[in-house]
């Protein structure tokens, strides 16, 4: 699990302050096998680009039916994900790309994982311009998915 914090600065600009990996798995379920880790965010990345997958979103409010159906993702774009100021990456595959200060007219927040060869998740978190959460967006991503 990724968490990045964001801290107010006296004037209100949010500056990421820090981003941590915490270990966090489920007991009860059988464990993990260990990842082999890639070498950098780049490495990773490129080995995922223009891999395809599907897509589900998820906006805050909607009760009923929450989740929009299953759509086809768009192919991964190793250069979308790191368009953000700081890209990261840290055990398990983790990575993230995240902007360094938060931008006044919306944003979106960046985290995935390679869960092993075959198998990339990316979770796109998009705020609108008044910093308020506007949808969750999990893309799962296999290099030989058709959609």
């Amino acid at each position: 699990m990724l968490v990045a914090l964001y801290e107010r600065q006296g004037d209100g600009r949010m500056i990421l302050g820090s981003i941590a990996a915490t270990p966090f798995r489920c007991q009860r379920a059988r464990p993990d096998p260990a990842r082999e880790q890639m070498g950098s965010v780049d490495a990773l990345l490129s080995a995922v680009a223009g891999w395809r997958g599907i897509e589900q979103e998820l906006r805050p409010g909607v009760q009923y039916g929450a989740f929009v159906s299953a759509k086809v993702a768009p192919e991964f774009d190793a250069d979308s994900f790191c368009s953000e100021d700081v890209n990261g990456m840290f055990a398990d595959n983790l990575v993230c790309g995240l902007p360094d200060e938060l931008p006044k007219d919306g944003f979106s927040l960046h985290f995935g994982c390679l869960l092993n060869q075959n198998s990339f998740i990316h979770l796109i978190i998009d705020y609108d311009v008044n910093d308020r959460l506007s949808r969750w967006v999990e893309r799962r991503y296999q290099p030989t998915m058709h959609g």
